[in-house]
């Protein structure tokens, strides 16, 4: 199996006035000892106060209100994008990078809306969107911020991969509930933080990160980033597959495809060398999340060679 090297670095993520605890030790302990009910509550309340916190910019929800399967919204998905110089100028490095292969450079986002087409198109500017709340860099052990968001990406790129050679989902779709499946990790490194550096010093190859975070924290990140996007407005299908990725034999909903998208995607990213939390912990999927993809030995292979001929591209914005 690769990953990671599990060597501790211990440096301290440097204090910054939009970062604080929402949870400590004390709060952590009572939420774990409280009565089911009572314990659902307090969840729910801090689990409000971080999406509160953590909220999105306007611009990212007029983004998610415009429908993606309509090709007659193209021109308002540019016009909203331009309001954002920043991100129309990323977007356009975006689409002229490697990645896409395009031979000859584009220079106007109208173009690329019609190369790339209105879902790769608000795929980009979501990606520009959670990347900017990656922006502060933070180490603390063997977490490292930078390689946090470098597994979100890559599992995004590799969920769409396995979306297209499956035809189980839409393929945007899959990315984005890629993108945002460690979601919940970020909002505890950056809202709950002394909690969350207790976690990183107790992680470990043999046990996932899950189990240590509900036994620190009483829930863990894919509870906290699955409420937070449905207080963002995504739909109820990312929020399912963000909550679930890591324990989707507990799913029973609907949809369960792109449940096991993300799962697969999440362990072959991990497995080859980029962890969320810089220890390889994610579990091997179950043989069931094959099947119901309908993924053989053949089509895995092809996932996982073109994982490793292109992670590195794949895993850069």
């Amino acid at each position: 199996m690769l990953g990671p090297s599990t060597v501790r670095r211990r440096h301290a993520i440097p204090h910054h006035p939009a970062e604080f605890d929402t949870l400590d030790f004390a709060s952590a302990a009572d939420l774990a000892n409280s009565a089911p009910a009572d314990h659902q509550c307090s969840l729910d309340r801090l689990f409000t106060k971080v999406a509160r916190l953590a909220s999105l910019p306007l611009i990212a929800d007029r983004i998610l209100r415009l429908p993606v399967e309509d090709r007659s919204c193209e021109s308002a998905f540019v016009e909203v994008i331009r309001t954002d110089p920043a991100m129309a100028s990323s977007i356009l490095r975006r689409v002229n990078s490697s990645y896409f292969g395009i031979t000859r450079k584009v220079n106007d986002l109208s173009r690329a809306a019609t190369l790339l087409g209105v879902p790769e198109l608000r795929n980009l500017a979501l990606t520009v969107l959670v990347k900017r709340m990656f922006d502060r860099p933070a180490t603390y052990g063997t977490y490292n911020r930078e390689g946090l968001w470098r597994h979100s990406l890559a599992v995004a790129v590799s969920a769409r991969k396995i979306a297209r050679v499956t035809g189980a989902v839409p393929q945007h779709e899959a990315y984005v509930a890629g993108l945002l499946h460690h979601i919940g990790t970020l909002l505890l490194d950056l809202h709950v933080r002394s909690s969350f550096c207790k976690l990183i010093e107790q992680l470990d190859d043999t046990r996932p990160s899950y189990l240590q975070e509900r036994a620190i924290l009483s829930f863990d990140q894919a509870q906290l980033g699955a409420h937070v996007a449905r207080v963002w407005h995504f739909p109820a299908k990312i929020a399912d597959a963000i909550r679930y990725h890591e324990t989707p034999g507990d799913y029973s909903g609907q949809h369960e495809k792109l449940v096991y998208i993300v799962t697969v995607a999440d362990y072959l990213c991990s497995r080859a060398g980029m962890t969320a939390l810089g220890v390889f912990n994610t579990r091997p999927p179950v043989d069931r999340a094959y099947a119901v993809l309908g993924v053989d030995r053949v089509a895995l292979a092809i996932i996982w060679d073109d994982l490793l001929n292109h992670l590195a591209d794949a895993a850069s914005f």
